[in-house]
Order: C-alpha cells, then structure tokens, then sequence
C-alpha cells in the first residue's frame, strides 16, 4: 500500500474501526503519545487500543471518558468498572486496568 499524506504533507496511516470504518492517524500523533506514554502504551492509544497495565488517564486518551463508572470490593479491593459504548468495558485497581473486555 502506498503511503497517504494528508493535506498538511504530514503522513497518516489507516487502521480498520469496524468492519467498513477506517481512520487515519497521522505518524506526529502516533509519535507524540509514545513521547508521552512510552513506545508500548503511546502506540495503543494513538490507534484507539486498550490494554491491563494503563492508567486512568491513558484509557481516556484512547477511548474518551467513560459514561458510567462504578465501584465494587472484590476479596477486600476496590476495583472500579468503566463502561464504554461498544460495549466495552475496563476494570481497574488502584489506577491501573487489570481488565479489558470488549463484546462485538
């Protein structure tokens, strides 16, 4: 495939969203998040991936904030549960996600 420049000259790269969606992610922002969140973490959120090991406010980056949080003890820990359309969801403990589950 051949690259694609945007209109600005900066090269973007196209990732499948669903099934028919593409979107295109341009290699400044893909470098820029692996400058702030490191080469593993900056590469996920630049293509809108979530993984166990991310913080709050990376999942953000990637997915937006969530529209419903909740909270619930598990073998006395507190894990927080985020939903996310496209039923997506996240489980956290202490600021970390320890699970990510997405149903198609």
């Amino acid at each position: 495939m051949e690259p694609f420049f945007g209109a600005d000259g900066i090269k973007v790269e196209a990732f499948p969203v669903d099934d028919e969606i593409y979107e295109f992610v341009s290699t400044e922002r893909v470098n820029m998040l692996k400058k702030k969140y490191g080469n593993k973490y900056g590469e996920l959120i630049a293509f809108r991936k979530v993984d166990t090991g991310m913080t709050k406010e990376m999942v953000i980056a990637a997915w937006d904030e969530p529209y419903r949080k909740s909270e619930y003890k598990k073998q006395d820990k507190l894990f927080e549960s985020w939903s996310f359309s496209g039923n997506r969801y996240v489980e956290i403990l202490e600021g970390k996600v320890v699970s990510v589950r997405s149903y198609n």
